[in-house]
């Protein structure tokens, strides 16, 4: 048995790689009858029939002919296969794993890119019909690479193979093109007669296709990027139409190709241009949550703009001094007019300007992850906010007309209105080029606007920013015996840290709530709500806890009134888990009379606790309240 190559043997590596890429890049016409009579024999030695064969001149050709047939045909057999998997078989018996790991570094090569391409664009043709059905394994792209290998180690190595095998798949691979090879058809596609790369291996062309098949079927390319037809001649393009193509360019992926080529990819960021971008997001976050009243002129001015900018007539314009004029403005509406368009048409390509030059050419980011997570991070924390404002606002409402296309409108507002300080910090301080009339559009409309609008087709409803809005340090709804939120005609909403408020407890002070409501309440969240602005203290008092245990100064308590509380962890075993995140258990708390004040103090407790010194013990985690020398 082999154990190692020789050095005489080593050298021959190099030769049949390039013997069988120079096969699977061969851009000559096939000659049809050697191929008929290559894939005739293929089938005999495999005990087949010799099958019904149809030739093609491209893959396109050869998926839509599939798709025609699939129905009829056995789809999952394959001839290449067959005698691949008998030969593999014959000759891994023989290979040490040390020749085999040799070999597989050093004689396999890389045709793959043009054959997935190929793939991926017959797919997007055909609008993934042929995929929903047969994966396009293109025989090509595998059995070169394979052929090297079976050909090395029976010329060079001599191992024993079956050689009515070996010569049927050398002689299908060497005469054929690309092969769809089922139970009863085969078909035999032509080879391409144009296949274009650039120095590094990647598919690329300047003015002419990539790949071109003998029916014109071409795909264009540029670096491996592949390209729609228009941007053909990319390479001799000056850098001002480039710059025009880059602007214009919706996608994603052809944008960040064009921002490659010209030169406008952000490739570092320095510290203290990071240390910048809190100011623009603290700009941008007063914005979206300012609570000065629009002015309607200024306001019809940045909404008119962008109906001319999308070649519309100009709306009619009906505004509103609070959500609740929107909704019976909504109520009154005819559906015909209720035609939405999206803003999302100007200012998601401007967004992807930006984005794109934050990419290198193969799309990932140039920069260190961190750097890149500290740009974008404000923006979704801004547009939570503002999610969770507009979402406690039309709540209010039992039923909203139209609500999936409000819904989807204020949405796309939310989330472009959220990108503001991020798009402003690349344009001011990154200089990323990008369509300044889409960024002036943009900056009127967040100014004089913010996200209270609500455009269609032939009306626009504009509504008045709120007078009052109100937030905790956490940056949650709240106020204290006052709305959290306000509009102009007196519309108000009252929550208490995050928890929206009926009026009945929203107008009180905290100060001024009652323990008994928590007996009543019927719902959990505002049960939980009531008991955090009560406080356990009072809550002892009113609704007169009994005393379990008592441990010097301090006293068990247990309230007979069970209340939803959130859960830290999922129980242990899941299998009992309902999925919910709060569970119910009665109140326990552990009272405390301060000696000096009197005042009294108390935390609540696990109701599994059966004593004072227990219950003081795990409020002091776990030790025992003698080992304190003084306590308190």
């Amino acid at each position: 048995m082999l154990f190692e190559l020789s050095p005489e043997q080593e050298k021959m590596i190099p030769v049949y790689r390039e013997k069988w890429q120079k096969i699977a890049l061969s851009t000559d016409a096939i000659d049809r009858q050697q191929a008929r009579e290559a894939v005739e024999n293929g089938y005999i030695i495999v005990g087949k029939k010799v099958p019904e064969i149809v030739f093609v001149d491209s893959p396109l050709a050869a998926s839509q002919i599939l798709i025609e047939r699939l129905d009829e045909h056995q789809i999952k057999w394959s001839v290449l296969g067959r005698l691949s998997a008998i030969l593999t078989v014959e000759i891994y018996e023989t290979i040490p794993k040390n020749i085999i790991t040799k070999l597989s570094q050093n004689l396999g090569f890389y045709i793959e890119s043009w054959y997935m391409e190929l793939e991926r664009d017959i797919n997007q043709k055909l609008q993934f019909k042929i995929q929903q059905k047969v994966n396009i394994s293109i025989a090509s792209r595998v059995w070169t690479s394979r052929c090297s290998w079976y050909d090395f180690c029976i010329s060079v190595l001599e191992f024993y193979h079956s050689d009515s095998l070996w010569t049927a798949l050398n002689a299908i691979v060497s005469n054929c093109g690309l092969v769809f090879a089922f139970e009863d058809f085969c078909i035999i596609c032509d080879r391409p007669r144009e296949l274009n790369f650039d120095r590094d291996g990647e598919l690329s062309a300047n003015g002419k296709p990539a790949i071109e098949f003998a029916d014109n079927y071409a795909i264009y390319a540029y670096q491996g990027r592949i390209l729609p037809e228009k941007y053909s001649n990319f390479k001799i393009t000056s850098n001002k139409q480039r710059l025009e193509w880059f602007l214009d360019e919706n996608d994603p992926s052809y944008k960040t190709i064009l921002a490659a080529s010209t030169g406008f990819l952000i490739e570092e960021i320095k510290s203290e241009q990071i240390d910048m971008i809190k100011n623009y997001y603290k700009k941008w976050s007063d914005l979206a949550f300012s609570t000065t009243p629009i002015e309607f002129d200024r306001a019809i001015d940045a909404i008119e703009n962008i109906y001319v900018w999308l070649d519309l007539q100009k709306p009619k314009f009906i505004f509103c001094k609070s959500p609740k004029e929107i909704v019976k403005n909504l109520e009154s509406m005819n559906p015909s007019s209720i035609i939405p368009f999206s803003e999302e048409e100007i200012f998601s390509n401007l967004i992807n300007q930006i984005d794109c030059q934050l990419n290198d050419f193969k799309g990932a980011t140039i920069f260190d992850q961190e750097k890149c997570f500290i740009i974008k991070e404000k923006c979704f924390i801004i547009e939570n906010r503002i999610e969770f404002l507009h979402e406690n606002v039309w709540d209010e409402f039992d039923s909203i007309p139209y609500r999936e296309i409000i819904s989807e409108i204020m949405s796309i507002l939310i989330e472009s209105l959220a990108q503001g300080g991020y798009l402003e910090f690349c344009i001011s301080v990154l200089n990323c080029v990008h369509e300044s009339k889409a960024w002036k559009l943009y900056q009127d409309l967040a100014i004089e606007c913010s996200s209270w609008i609500f455009p269609f087709k032939d009306i626009c409803l504009v509504c008045d920013r709120p007078r009052i809005l109100s937030f905790d340090s956490e940056d949650r709804l709240h106020a204290e015996g006052k709305p959290a939120i306000q509009f102009a005609d007196g519309f108000s909403i009252y929550a208490y840290h995050g928890v929206i408020l009926p009026e009945k407890y929203g107008k009180l002070s905290p100060s001024q709530w009652r323990s008994q409501w928590i007996l009543s309440e019927e719902n959990a969240e505002l049960r939980r709500a009531l008991i955090q602005g009560i406080g356990y203290a009072k809550i002892c008092q009113e609704l007169q806890a009994v005393e379990i245990d008592t441990w010097q100064e301090y006293s068990l308590l247990k309230i007979d009134l069970e209340i939803d509380i959130k859960l830290e962890e999922k129980p242990l075993n899941e299998e009992e888990w309902d999925g919910e995140e709060f569970t119910e258990e009665p109140i326990y708390l552990l009272k405390m009379i301060c000696p000096s004040t009197g005042h009294i103090h108390a935390l609540r407790v696990p109701p599994n606790i059966n004593s004072a010194r227990e219950a003081i013990t795990w409020v002091n985690w776990d030790i025992d309240p003698e080992e304190f020398s003084v306590q308190t």
